[in-house]
């Protein structure tokens, strides 16, 4: 299941959310306050819980789920951080659609802050060097 998370958020909240809550307590009273959480698939659902025992960070943002940065900034506005999100697809698909998916997410979301662009899966062989040059040069070339 990749469009949704493998529990309902009741489910996440009676299970899941209540030994979170103790661990993201005990971080923040020691001074920690960004805290990840890491998870393929489409965990939108889930993420006001999250964020109200104090996870804010969430990667990889996975875009064949229907993962979306800039809705979830749109959404959750900068109480979110996120690192990801940028297509293994376009990755594989070459260095145009790399450049493309790069500037329709990088630039705006780069520029509110709170985020760190990277490939929202592992880099596999099935992607060429080319994009991922074309992808690292865009990262360093990027002026805000």
């Amino acid at each position: 299941i990749k469009n949704t998370s493998l529990v309902s958020p009741q489910m996440y909240r009676e299970i899941w959310i209540p030994p979170m809550r103790r661990v993201t307590d005990f971080l923040h009273e020691h001074g920690i306050d960004v805290i990840g959480h890491w998870s393929s698939g489409n965990v939108t659902p889930l993420i006001p819980d999250l964020l109200d025992i104090g996870v804010n960070l969430f990667f990889p943002l996975e875009v064949a789920a229907g993962m979306d940065a800039r809705d979830l900034r749109r959404k959750f506005g900068r109480d979110i951080l996120m690192i990801g999100n940028i297509s293994r697809q376009a990755l594989m698909d070459g260095p145009d659609a790399v450049e493309e998916e790069f500037y329709a997410k990088v630039p705006p979301l780069m520029e509110e802050g709170g985020y760190i662009p990277a490939a929202d899966d592992m880099i596999m062989p099935d992607m060429s060097f080319e994009s991922y040059r074309r992808y690292i040069d865009l990262v360093r070339n990027l002026e805000l």
